[in-house]
């Protein structure tokens, strides 16, 4: 209860955080073989809970009147390792779990408005209640390397998979006032002024993927030459997590682009695959292959509930009275592929041979019930009242391979 104002840029009326440390970085291997450190995962964000019935006032540029927010830390990235004949990366590790983010709200929250009411034009990205869970990106893969004579091979680490968001869970409670013949019951209310304003957000985000390690290998002998690399996979993407809106709220925006409420959950990125590339060299006969490594695939968009009511008015262009969706992350790409063999020698062979890496499928978008009963009004142009939609993740393209042969005898290549 109270009341609260700021009057700077990136000020914050009432800023609660949770976040997860982030994993260390594994070591560097090197030797005759070697393999690189593993990374550590991150820590995960524990939950928080935020209860405003007071009055809080923001005036300046991407100013918030409630962050609630909890991050899960990133994943370490592996080591990466050298050697003279076998060389593989390290493994990432996977991003901690964004926590439960809960806030209650039956007060009256402004941004954009000077204290006679005035719309100062200085509103401009700022947020009434931002409640948000986001889950830590994966780890990379360590990459790896070997150079060796008459044959070498090199894998790069795999990374570590994208935390997942937590539950995200929003309640607009009446609150009495009293009208000096007796008492009344009124809604919360959250009223913005600047353009790209959001009244409230309550988002759940998982974390991306983290990146195959790239590999390559390369070999050189007078006699016979091989060299074979192949790129580490990427990690899968986090899942969005359950969004909840109960309770009926008043909502006034008046910039252009700004939105009412905004529920949403969406899934991470799946990690792109490793770069892989192979080459060999020799007088003699010479063998040289690469595989890209795989896309991760991405996170699905979790539940979305929204059931709620009461007054939303938007006055800007293109603003957005009531938006609920859930969104799955896009998949990873392939990794490319690139391999080169060559024979100085009269009658030998040299072959080439790679596949580049597959791309990975995108998330699916998740179960969304958007219910509301109440009016909303729209004043500018192209703005739209309601947008209730589940969209799911594009998929990731397949990486793409060059294989060459070059040698004063036989030649083949794939």
């Amino acid at each position: 209860s109270g009341s609260i104002s700021t009057a700077g840029t990136n000020a914050r009326g009432i800023f609660a955080q949770s976040v997860g440390g982030g994993g260390g970085d594994g070591g560097f291997g090197a030797g005759l073989a070697a393999i690189g450190g593993s990374s550590a995962a991150g820590g995960s964000g524990s939950s928080v809970t935020v209860s405003n019935s007071g009055v809080i006032e923001t005036s300046g540029r991407s100013a918030t009147g409630i962050l609630a927010q909890s991050i899960g830390g990133g994943g370490g990235n592996a080591g990466a390792a050298g050697s003279l004949t076998l060389s593989i990366g390290g493994q990432g590790l996977g991003g901690g779990g964004g926590g439960a983010v809960s806030v209650t709200h039956s007060g009256a929250i402004s941004t954009g408005f000077t204290n006679t009411g005035a719309n100062n034009g200085l509103g401009v990205d700022a947020y009434g209640i931002l409640a948000q869970s986001i889950g830590g990106g994966g780890g990379n893969g360590g990459s790896s390397g070997s150079l060796g004579v008459f044959g070498s091979a090199s894998i790069g680490g795999t990374g570590g998979g994208g935390g997942a968001g937590g539950g995200v869970t929003l309640t607009m409670q009446q609150r009495t006032i009293n009208t000096g013949t007796g008492t009344s019951l009124v809604n919360p209310s959250v009223v913005t002024g600047g353009a790209n304003a959001i009244g409230i957000l309550a988002q759940s985000v998982g974390g991306g993927g983290g990146n195959g390690g790239f590999a390559v290998a390369g070999s050189v002998g007078p006699g016979i030459a091989g060299s074979f690399a192949v790129g580490g996979a990427g990690a899968t993407g986090g899942a969005g997590g359950l969004v909840t809106l109960t309770g009926n709220v008043n909502v006034v925006t008046d910039g252009n682009g700004a939105r009412a409420i905004l529920a949403q959950s969406v899934g991470g990125g799946g990690g792109n695959g490793g770069l892989a590339g192979s080459l060999a060299l020799s007088t003699g006969a010479s063998f040289s292959a690469s595989i890209g490594g795989d896309g991760g695939a991405a996170g699905n968009g979790g539940t979305v509930t929204v059931t709620s009511g009461g007054n939303i008015n938007t006055g800007g262009q293109f603003a957005t009275g009531f938006t609920a969706q859930s969104i799955g992350g896009g998949g990873g790409n392939g990794g490319v592929s690139v391999s080169v063999a060559g024979s100085a020698g009269l009658g030998n062979a040299s072959i080439a041979a790679g596949f580049g890496g597959k791309g990975a499928s995108g998330g699916s978008g998740g179960t969304v019930v958007g219910t509301y009963q109440g009016s909303i009004v729209t004043g500018g142009q192209f703005a739209t009242g309601a947008l209730i939609q589940s969209v799911g993740g594009g998929g990731g393209a397949g990486g793409f391979n060059v294989s060459a042969a070059v040698s004063a005898g036989l030649v083949g290549g794939v």
